[in-house]
């Protein structure tokens, strides 16, 4: 009968040593996506914008929309716009533009922040959101969905691509 030792041995080492991988980063070196952006806060409640988009939204067309949510959340004033966040939510979501639900669970995810920058995603965000709005013919624009973020350490700017209704408005950010 053979031993079933090694074969042991291996399984655990293998499993402990996974633990000391390098790639147990917490800070990402590219920003996720299949996640929210939380676009804003007030009170107990947050609009979150899908990270990734859609299109087929208007037929003939290659527009992408991104869909968003007003979630109520006891806690959402710990949340802080610019932040990408994880939901989960158990109940119905009314699809109203922008959609409305309520979360029972959202998770902060780690900022992506370049070693060289000075500014983190989340103020990067805040700022293209901004820099869309100011840009934009609409009278009340809400969603603004984040298509693209880079850093670009040799001219030291952010360069963010964001949809407004299907528009596409690229920007450069100094980060400072």
């Amino acid at each position: 009968m053979k031993s079933r030792y090694p074969l042991v041995t291996f399984l655990l080492a293998a499993v402990l040593l996974s633990g000391c991988s390098e790639n147990s980063v917490t800070e990402p070196r590219e920003p996720s996506s299949n996640e929210y952006y939380v676009a804003s806060v007030q009170g107990n409640k947050f609009l979150a914008v899908l990270t990734e988009p859609y299109s087929g939204f208007e037929p003939n067309t290659d527009k992408e929309y991104y869909s968003a949510t007003y979630y109520e959340y006891p806690n959402a004033s710990d949340l802080k716009a610019g932040q990408r966040v994880k939901i989960e939510s158990s109940h119905p979501v009314m699809e109203s533009l922008p959609g409305q639900g309520i979360a029972d669970s959202v998770e902060v995810l780690p900022e992506y922040k370049p070693k060289e920058a000075d500014m983190s995603e989340s103020e990067i965000v805040m700022k293209a959101i901004e820099m869309t709005k100011e840009q934009s013919d609409e009278i009340n624009p809400i969603i603004v969905g984040i298509k693209n973020i880079q850093y670009d350490d040799q001219s030291d700017m952010w360069k963010v691509s964001t949809n407004l209704d299907g528009e596409i408005f690229e920007l450069k950010i100094e980060d400072k």
